[in-house]
C-alpha cells in the first residue's frame, strides 16, 4: 500500500490513520490495516488482503487436515453403499 487515501475511500478514516501513525504507511498494523481496506469482496466484512489470506489458510488446512480426509472417506463410502442399494430395486 502506497498511502492511507489508496487504503480506504472514507476521508475521515484516512486522515485519522494518518495522524495515528505520523502519515507513515510503514507504521500502521496489519491488522488496522486489514479491517480498513477497501474494496472489501460482495458480502465479506474484511478487505481483498484478508480475503485471501483467509481463502488460503481455509484450502491448506483441508488439504493436509487428516480429520476431515476421514470423515468425508467414511461418508462418501457410506454414500456409496447406499446408492449401490437402492439401485437394486
Amino acid at each position: 500500500m502506497e498511502s492511507f487515501e489508496k487504503l480506504t475511500t472514507n476521508k475521515k478514516h484516512s486522515d485519522l490513520l494518518k495522524e495515528l501513525y505520523e502519515d507513515d504507511i510503514e507504521k500502521l498494523d496489519l491488522l488496522i490495516g486489514c479491517l480498513a481496506e477497501e474494496p472489501r469482496p460482495d458480502g465479506y466484512g474484511f478487505g481483498e488482503t484478508a480475503f485471501n489470506t483467509f481463502v488460503l489458510m481455509a484450502s491448506r488446512r483441508l488439504k493436509t487436515d487428516r480429520l476431515v480426509k476421514v470423515i468425508f472417506q467414511f461418508h462418501s463410502c457410506h454414500l456409496l453403499k447406499i446408492l449401490q442399494n437402492l439401485n437394486k430395486f
